[in-house]
């Protein structure tokens, strides 16, 4: 969530960035949470003031029955107090619970560099790897599906099989070259003065909904019971990226500037529905349920976000230059911003194989919105008399299965892929990894229509 003083003090500025965000009914719910904002107020002022008058009209009930005075007049007052406080103490939760729903919709201040567009259709390109020594060579060729299946690296139709719509198995040495990933991005981060920290891969409920919205409940996260009668608050959530667990990692802790900042190398494997993409991807491993990913996770001190945003995607960047991989930098667009982000650089590399820009990494700097949520707050100034809160940032390092399918669309030849240099030491030297079926991936539904053809 943003600082409420911004919106109480400030609410065309928000009202602007919510306008800019494309939100719909983003402005008039900026206006009706100042006015729930307006009544909680009233009403606490109303509710302490009630309890102020019933403490100093107890006292001077005291001291006039003590001494035979008329109470009868005090003592109806009293009465009705009694009633009115905790009335208005129910009111107060209910308008507070509504204000703060609406007001957790609204998204993050923009940064002012982000472009102003309602969609992606524009590209914003920052940088780019596109040289003439990396795109030469392979024009045309064949994608990761078949790349996959021509190493001996994948069995499509038992990970259906086994697990329904896209299920795989990675074997051999597709599952070599997976780990060799794996750990060459994690030296890489080491290298970089980050922690390797391993997460838990079950999240509590109230932790998730302080790190993820509201609709990533529904399009993204898995539910995981433990009995079937478990009522909603006892149900754990797998993650959809270690971002989540390392981001709530120090929820309600106090943080002293001088241990900041704190760069942590987050690896997990990853659990996503990928409800709101069916009929994209299907075939392949580029965009599957279950994957491994390296996260990039930065608490920083505010004024020092902006140069940690520039050094997680500069960590990117160097990462796949380092892998020989095409790639360019795009800002992404006011209108297709999560509500966290106040700005967010996509890196994209050109897949050889299908002639296209796919997105690799995510890089986004959330300010204190997220730590304003999990409470990740440090001392208060002693001259402001505010309580500052951390700034979080989180990039993508490497999507090991994307990573994975746009080395073999760059590096494929006739014979077979070449491992990239980086990646041999992990490999134990091996320089290529060569063909072993002589044919391309044929689905089970695609063999069958072949053969039902041939009867005709």
């Amino acid at each position: 969530m943003i600082d409420i003083e911004i919106l109480r003090n400030d609410p065309e500025r928000v009202k602007e960035s919510e306008k800019n965000r494309f939100t719909v009914g983003g402005v008039e719910n900026v206006d009706e949470v100042l006015r729930l904002d307006n009544e909680y107020r009233e009403l606490n002022r109303e509710l302490e003031q009630a309890k102020g008058n019933r403490n100093t009209l107890s006292k001077q009930f005291g001291r006039m029955r003590k001494a035979g005075e008329d109470i009868t007049e005090l003592a109806a007052t009293l009465k009705d107090l009694k009633v009115r406080i905790p009335e208005l103490e129910e009111r107060v939760v209910e308008v507070l619970k509504e204000r703060d729903h609406k007001f957790n919709q609204i998204g993050n201040l923009l940064d002012e560099t982000v472009p102003i567009a309602e969609d992606e259709e524009e590209i914003h390109t920052i940088s780019e790897n596109l040289t003439e020594d990396i795109t030469e060579g392979v024009k045309e060729g064949l994608t990761h599906v078949d790349l996959l299946y021509r190493i001996g690296g994948v069995d499509y139709d038992r990970g259906v099989k086994v697990m329904g719509n896209r299920g795989y198995y990675l074997k051999g040495i597709a599952s070599r070259l997976n780990q060799a990933i794996i750990s060459y991005s994690l030296d890489f981060l080491r290298e970089r003065e980050f922690t390797q920290i391993e997460v838990p891969m079950l999240m509590k409920r109230e932790a998730m909904q302080k790190c993820a919205q509201l609709d990533d409940f529904h399009e993204q996260l898995y539910k995981v019971v433990e009995k079937d009668d478990d009522p909603e608050d006892k149900l754990k959530y797998l993650i959809a990226t270690s971002e989540q667990p390392l981001i709530a990692m120090h929820m309600d802790e106090m943080m002293i500037p001088t241990d900041l900042p704190k760069l942590y190398a987050g690896y997990s494997s990853c659990f996503r529905k990928e409800a709101g993409s069916q009929g994209r991807d299907q075939a392949g491993i580029f965009r599957i349920h279950i994957f491994q990913k390296v996260e990039q996770i930065v608490y920083c001190l505010p004024e020092e976000s902006p140069e940690y945003f520039n050094k997680l995607i500069t960590n990117a960047e160097d990462f796949f230059k380092s892998l020989g991989l095409p790639y360019r930098v795009v800002a992404i667009p006011s209108g297709a911003l999560n509500n966290a982000a106040a700005i967010k650089y996509d890196l994209e590399a050109f897949f050889m194989g299908s002639g296209q820009y796919r997105e690799l990494v995510s890089c986004s700097n959330c300010t204190d919105y997220q730590s304003r949520n999990l409470m990740i707050r440090m001392p208060r100034d002693t001259e402001t008399r505010k309580v500052p809160y951390v700034h979080l940032l989180n990039s993508t390092l490497c999507a090991t299965s994307r990573a994975l399918c746009c080395i073999l669309e760059r590096y494929q030849t006739e014979e077979g892929v070449v491992v990239p240099e980086v990646l041999r030491p992990y490999m134990g030297g091996m320089e290529m990894m060569p063909f072993v079926i002589d044919h391309n991936y044929e689905s089970v539904g695609e063999r069958l229509n072949k053969k039902k053809r041939s009867k005709k």
